[in-house]
């Protein structure tokens, strides 16, 4: 380490970050007895550079914890747009499904002072209908880690990052989101419902932003507008 100063931006949740080497930031955060410790390769990806992620939990308390190890290493990472909700891709080609299925051979335990240890890199770029992968939106995004053990401790934390200098090819939301509110079908419900409404997360999949709308009136109430990703156009409007 070469440096201890405290980080301008700072975790989002998190007791301690400094900077680490020339570009890369460390931080930590602990709840009832474990300790997160975090290294982040860079607060600001650009095209052609990869976020290279490292996280150890280490059990400090006195007792013998326990998590269930069914799909391998339990520390969570991912990387998340919490505007355009997309994750980032982390260059696998294919998602590994574990079923969840409990079984008690699969916990484990993590006795006083043990460590787990995860690393996980990821690009700037997202995958879209399970095939393409294009360059991701510009903008913020947070490095999220989870753990979670069957004494029910869960630690969370997050960490400020940006996405720079990169060219998403399709419609940005934003876009996307004012042209449903300007259908005429759309508009019709918006009135019907007193404008009381919230928009839900929008799915980007099968060659359209998907972006639904909830009545405030009605958890039952809503709908869900598909624009092509590419044009623009309206390609379907339905009322749930």
């Amino acid at each position: 380490m070469i440096g201890c100063s405290k980080d301008a931006s700072g975790p989002i949740n998190g007791n301690v970050s400094r900077k680490v080497e020339s570009q890369s930031v460390i931080y930590e955060t602990d709840n009832n007895g474990l300790l997160l410790k975090t290294e982040i390769s860079t607060s600001a990806l650009e095209p052609n550079k990869e976020l290279i992620v490292k996280a150890t939990i280490e059990n400090i308390s006195d007792k013998t914890l326990h998590y269930n190890g069914r799909c391998g290493n339990p520390i969570g990472i991912s990387v998340f747009s919490s505007t355009e909700y997309l994750h980032l891709w982390s260059g696998e080609d294919i998602d590994i499904v574990c079923n969840d299925i409990y079984d008690p051979d699969d916990i484990v335990s993590l006795e006083p002072n043990e460590i787990l240890s995860k690393e996980a890199t990821y690009h700037p770029n997202i995958r879209i209908d399970q095939r393409n992968i294009i360059e991701a939106p510009e903008g913020d995004y947070n490095v999220i880690f989870s753990f979670m053990t069957e004494e029910k401790i869960q630690l969370d934390a997050t960490y400020p990052i940006k996405v720079k200098n990169t060219d998403f090819p399709l419609l940005p939301l934003e876009e996307a989101i004012s042209i449903a509110k300007k259908d005429p079908r759309v508009m019709k419900w918006m009135e019907t419902i007193d404008q009381q409404y919230v928009r839900g997360k929008p799915i980007l999949s099968e060659g359209n932003w998907h972006i639904p709308f909830k009545s405030q009136k009605s958890q039952y109430d809503r709908i869900i507008i598909a624009i092509d990703y590419q044009t623009g156009e309206v390609q379907d409007v339905n009322e749930v």
